[in-house]
């Protein structure tokens, strides 16, 4: 009776290591291909049968696929969950750093990065990743962001425009005077108030 026992808790077990391997090897073979959803359901399945110690590799590689989905809010919760069960995994900090960059959490994303930076140079992902983020922030809202105008100083542009061609067309500025001309430029009816 025990040895029937035995035996029936090592074919349970070998049952679910096949179905483990198999899960999550049709679930990486799915998201080489580009079909996350049916990696995502695959990854799911072999989660719910995996050991303590094969189950970061999974939440790691199921948020890399709810990620290409754009589900980002969703591969947020996977890659902190990743973190917090192993804060030393390299991919876990690196998925948070992409996520947190895909979702428009710039300064987050620097952070991430910015830690994987001292942990590992090689490759250069992370690296990559500090210097696309400060990029994106320079862009947004640092040096080179452009020039912000404010309605006031777009106004007086317009007009100063306005005076050096009316000048030029009428010859002096006594027959033209900045008064006129400004009267001139708020009788004209804004877009909204024009009729389309």
């Amino acid at each position: 009776m025990a040895l029937a026992a035995a035996k029936e808790a090592k074919r349970k077990n070998e049952e679910l290591f096949f179905n483990f391997n198999m899960n999550s090897s049709i679930g990486y073979r799915s998201a080489c291909f580009g079909k996350y959803n049916d990696a995502i359901k695959y990854f799911d399945k072999a989660l719910e049968i995996a050991d303590d110690d094969k189950v970061l590799p999974l939440i790691i590689a199921r948020c890399k696929a709810l990620s290409r989905l754009e589900k980002n809010d969703l591969a947020y919760i996977d890659a902190k969950l990743a973190r917090t069960n192993k804060p030393d995994n390299i991919l876990a900090l690196e998925n948070s750093a992409y996520i947190l960059y895909k979702k428009s959490n710039f300064e987050d994303s620097i952070v991430f990065y910015y830690q994987g930076l001292k942990k590992r140079r090689k490759p250069e992902y992370f690296c990559n990743g500090v210097k696309v983020g400060d990029e994106t922030i320079q862009v947004c809202i640092g040096r080179k962001s452009g020039v912000l105008f404010d309605q006031n100083h777009l106004r007086r542009t317009v007009i100063d425009i306005c005076f050096r061609d009316l000048k030029s067309h009428f010859g002096s500025e006594r027959d033209i005077s900045r008064k006129k001309i400004l009267n001139l430029l708020t009788s004209i009816p804004k877009r909204s108030q024009m009729r389309m």
